[in-house]
């Protein structure tokens, strides 16, 4: 897998939810609907942030930040891992039908894994067909200081529930061990090199959503992340925090 960045500052995320709610049922969004087959999921005041009236006039995303509310803009990246092959091939060829562009991938890793699309002339969304089974989900986030962040997730975890590598494709990162008991790749990185490479574009931020949302980890990224540390009053820091390591 390819390094995925957020912007280098302090940055909270509070969920990514898809609505798929359509009161006014298009043969497109009833496809679509069917393809993803996602769980309907509601904001609290049922506000509509984004109106996509390239693909169907009833796909709204909703991303809450900081407990805020902001819209979707053409900084911002969505991926999902879909887990089915078949699925993914199917979604992509009704996003085409539809009149979705499909444009090169910055990270080449999804050229090759996966299909972007430009949704509403505004931002793209990745769909990965599930070639990695060891994990539903990948979360990375840049940092400045990563012996901080090896030294907090080991104090959190232990050295047998983490693993770092270094230069790969230039970036330098610590992650959950493929070996630990959860069911999602988390990954800080560091560039270590002056100009980072052009198909990189730092200016995304990036969200991952589940096909099938982990019950107590994540309902869907109901969870905080912070580029220093993992909040210890979170769904995705208890389950860190109850990992054992494996002797």
């Amino acid at each position: 897998m390819g390094i995925t960045f957020f912007n280098d500052q302090e940055f909270l995320i509070k969920g990514l939810v898809l609505n798929l709610s359509f009161s006014d049922i298009s043969e497109v969004s009833r496809e679509l609907e069917t393809a993803l087959d996602f769980e309907r999921i509601y904001s609290e005041t049922g506000e509509i942030v984004l109106h996509n009236d390239t693909i169907s006039k009833d796909l709204f995303i909703r991303l809450f930040q900081s407990d805020t509310a902001q819209s979707l803009s053409e900084d911002h990246l969505v991926i999902f891992y879909l887990n089915n092959a078949a699925r993914f091939h199917e979604l992509c060829k009704r996003l085409k039908l539809a009149g979705a562009k499909q444009v090169t991938a910055f990270n080449p890793y999804w050229d090759d894994f996966g299909s972007t699309f430009i949704i509403a002339n505004k931002f793209r969304l990745v769909l990965c067909p599930g070639n990695y089974p060891g994990y539903r989900a990948r979360i990375a986030a840049p940092t400045s200081d990563l012996e901080q962040v090896k030294s907090n997730l080991t104090h959190h975890l232990g050295l047998k529930c983490i693993d770092d590598f270094e230069n790969h494709r230039g970036f330098d990162g610590v992650m959950m061990a493929s070996r630990a008991p959860i069911d999602c790749h988390l990954e800080f990185t560091y560039c270590h090199h002056e100009k980072l490479p052009v198909y990189y574009d730092c200016s995304h931020q990036v969200s991952f959503l589940l096909e099938e949302p982990l019950p107590d980890l994540m309902k869907p990224m109901d969870s905080y992340y912070k580029f220093d540390f993992i909040r210890p009053d979170t769904a995705l820091a208890r389950a860190c925090l109850s990992i054992k390591p494996i002797q």
